[in-house]
């Protein structure tokens, strides 16, 4: 297991305050259940407008991504605009500098409440994993956008189809794919290789490299918590009301606090599995460092130190010391560890970063 000790770095400061004002100000904005909230996000997009008379907008894409992170089983439910469809997406029409054009696909699978956009940043030491790897080993990089408040059994199941869709149309059948998933997208892709194994997807013996970001593998105990909360406000007539802002989280935000996927693949051996843990917290008892985590998933649960080695066959550990949970998409640590399993997979870097690399050296 890696462990790495880095400086406090906050490039997540600025996007973990964009996601959780979203949560905290769509949750606020619930009142008497999701309808509430749909209306309080067409009154912020067009504000002054009349229900009856107003010019329909669309939602800003972050205000969707909280809305469907939150209420996304609803919306679609109510076949609402906002539920976000499951697609994947390239960001950029720039190619390889290699010379080499099929070394393979690489695809980023967000979280909870975010989007395929969060992967970037334009911040001085954020790292673009997916510019990175296409410039040194190149790779293309692909994005999918979710809805993330869908079950995680439902969600596998789609991105599992639109791969086997993507393989399908492919030219190259042995075309190589690498997955970086944070959060609750490693369980969506757990979901997803577990729903291809049953209907014998072809894509998965496509599988180099699979990463996991902050994976709650052994589940979230902020939402087992959570569950507990929702309970015992059901029991004071007081506190009651409250109740139906708990119980209005999304099934897929349920389903964090057992981490609820399918069984790995027993055929599926050929992919290396890597998984990475934040530690944000640097003091105290390692016990209590560890089960706070990144913040948000404790050490043990995104190392999957609970989970079989047949449910989940690990290939490496690594820990990044005062990293934060949302942090853990944009770290150059993060990219430092992409760039490792590459090479271990077979992939060499592009002859213009070997160069770079030996000139810093002098």
């Amino acid at each position: 297991m890696a462990v790495l000790s880095t400086t406090p770095l906050f490039l997540g400061k600025h996007l973990t305050r964009g996601v959780y004002a979203g949560v905290r100000v769509a949750a606020g904005a619930v009142g008497q259940g999701g309808d509430s909230l749909l209306r309080f996000v067409e009154r912020q997009v067009n504000p002054g407008g009349d229900s009856g008379t107003s010019i329909p907008m669309p939602v800003p894409l972050d205000i969707q991504a909280v809305l469907n992170g939150i209420v996304g089983d609803r919306l679609v439910e109510m076949n609402h605009s906002a539920a976000l469809p499951m697609r994947i997406r390239s960001h950029s029409a720039r190619r390889s500098s290699r010379d080499s054009p099929d070394s393979g696909d690489v695809l980023f699978v967000h979280g909870l409440c975010m989007h395929d956009r969060h992967w970037q940043g334009n911040h001085a030491q954020a790292a673009d994993y997916g510019a990175a790897l296409s410039r040194d080993f190149g790779l293309t990089p692909l994005y999918l956008r979710y809805n993330s408040g869908l079950s995680i059994g439902e969600n596998g199941r789609r991105l599992a189809t639109l791969l086997a869709q993507r393989s399908a149309r492919s030219r190259n059948a042995s075309r190589p794919l690498h997955i970086v998933a944070h959060s609750l997208g490693g369980l969506v892709v757990r979901s997803a290789l577990a729903t291809a194994d049953q209907r014998g997807h072809r894509w998965t013996s496509q599988l180099s490299n699979v990463v996991f970001l902050g994976t709650p593998h052994e589940g979230a105990p902020l939402e087992r918590a959570g569950k507990v909360i929702e309970s015992l406000m059901s029991m004071n007539r007081f506190s009651a009301p409250w109740t139906m802002l708990a119980r209005l989280r999304s099934i897929a935000i349920r389903q964090l606090g057992d981490a609820e996927v399918g069984s790995w693949p027993e055929r599926l051996t050929s992919p290396r599995v890597h998984v990475v843990a934040g530690s944000q917290s640097q003091f105290g008892p390692r016990a209590v460092r560890d089960y706070w985590g990144d913040g948000l998933v404790p050490v043990s649960s995104a190392l999957a130190g609970g989970v079989s080695a047949s449910a989940l066959p690990v290939t490496s550990r690594s820990i990044l010391q005062g990293v934060g949970h949302l942090s853990l998409i944009r770290h150059p640590e993060v990219l430092s560890i992409l760039g490792q399993a590459m090479q271990e997979s077979g992939l060499t870097r592009s002859p213009r970063r070997r160069e770079t690399a030996l000139k810093g050296r002098r």
